[in-house]
């Protein structure tokens, strides 16, 4: 089955007519059936490499305390009003029959507000073709999926290609993080939000970052948020304009954006037991710097990292990228698995050593609980264990099956929490 299957992949390329008549065809046959569903709600999307769960979470959360009707779709989770539950498709953005049952089910709870990622897999396979957003948030900008769209460069034009089909509709918002303006080609022009932009504006004041925690003053407003880092200010900043946007009032934003929680499976934090642990989904070069770099060199601390590479012919590029970031920011670096898909765990481990220059830090345990359990082995309580790529998600996906899993349940079985 699965030779079947790269068979396929390698006769219809996403860019051949075929696959293009393909999607199209199931477009046109969902309006059929669902004329007129999409008019029903407020859209709102996130694009980007990274970012897009934590803030699409956090617009759910925010207006969903703001008592409006509200469902949302990302990688981690859906929700319809209050009834949030994981999304267990591993797809970041659903298949287009599937989504408009979902809209269905979202017209039943009077939902107003449908709060969705926006891939670029779902751009090229046509699968929010014709709905018309009200705003749309580039999160960031970074290489990913360059096996799928053949570059970089191609990768981010089809990036851009989505925020201008969002602008085709006049009444569509662009808001963009200011990690990532700078890459914007011309015709684009964003609302840019972030630390930087306010701290310049003199909007944002007292920043102050801590391991489970983050300070800082916004419009006069003293909040400390159980965000991490400088990613998730720059997340929450981006809620807070996207609702002034949306007509909501800035005492009542400022209430709300100071109780947003962390999204499960970003920035994940537990102190017990003498024992400092963060789980986060980061699974690519960029990213991982991003949460190592800020915890060895902002924090200080000593880390201990257990992470993969994903499996099944993805991004086979950045495998010893990974390796050399962790090598950078690292103590110590346990090596294991990620979803490997139908590919041999132990090879992708051995691409991503490559990038290790000091193999003395360095250790394989392909079985990925056992890998968790030897970074408490090797951890003391001046050290911060660190474990990337799946976080909140409770499936691997091995050998064309998903076997249960869970990094946080292995970690709660180990400190009996």
């Amino acid at each position: 089955m699965n030779k079947i299957k790269k068979f396929i992949k390698l006769f219809l390329k996403h860019d051949s007519i075929l696959f293009q008549l393909y999607f199209y065809i199931k477009y046109l046959i969902s309006k059929l059936r669902f004329n007129g569903l999409t008019e029903e709600f407020v859209f709102i999307g996130f694009t980007g490499t990274n970012g897009k769960s934590s803030c699409a979470n956090l617009m759910y959360q925010s207006l969903l305390a703001l008592g409006e009707k509200v469902a949302l779709v990302s990688t981690v989770n859906m929700a319809i009003n209050s009834n949030l539950y994981p999304n267990k498709s591993k797809m970041t953005t659903l298949d287009i029959n599937v989504f408009f049952n979902f809209l269905k089910d979202c017209k039943k709870e009077s939902v107003k507000y449908i709060v969705l990622e926006y891939s670029s897999h779902a751009y090229v396979q046509q699968r929010l073709k014709g709905i018309d957003f009200r705003q749309i948030n580039l999160t960031s900008l970074m290489a990913d999926h360059v096996e799928y769209h053949g570059s970089k460069i191609k990768y981010w034009e089809v990036k851009f290609n989505i925020i201008r089909s969002v602008l085709e509709n006049s009444k569509s918002k662009f808001f963009c993080n200011e990690n990532c303006s700078s890459l914007l080609p011309e015709d684009l022009k964003a609302l840019v939000y972030g630390k930087n932009t306010l701290e310049k504006a003199e909007d944002l004041k007292d920043v102050d970052f801590g391991v489970g925690f983050t300070k800082f003053e916004l419009f006069g407003k003293k909040i400390k948020s159980k965000l991490i880092s400088e990613l998730n200010l720059n997340n929450l900043l981006g809620i807070y304009f996207q609702l002034l946007d949306l007509g909501f009032s800035q005492e009542k934003i400022l209430s709300v954006v100071a109780d947003l929680k962390p999204v499960k499976g970003r920035f994940d934090y537990i102190n017990s037991k003498g024992f400092e642990i963060v789980l986060d989904y980061a699974h690519s070069d960029d990213s991982m710097e991003n949460i190592l770099k800020f915890f060895h060199v902002e924090l200080e601390k000593d880390i201990t990292v257990v992470f993969g590479a994903t499996g099944g012919g993805r991004d086979v590029y950045k495998r010893p990228k990974m390796g050399r970031v962790a090598d950078l920011y690292a103590n110590k670096i346990i090596l294991t698995s990620d979803d490997p898909y139908d590919d041999d765990p132990l090879e992708i481990a051995n691409q991503i050593a490559q990038g290790v220059f000091n193999k003395d830090k360095c250790f394989i345990e392909v079985d990925r609980k056992k890998a968790i359990l030897k970074a408490f082995e090797l951890s003391d309580d001046k050290s911060l264990i660190v474990i990337l790529g799946k976080a909140g998600e409770e499936v691997m996906a091995v050998n064309g099956k998903l076997i249960k899993y869970s990094d946080m349940n292995v970690v709660k079985e180990f400190l009996n929490i």
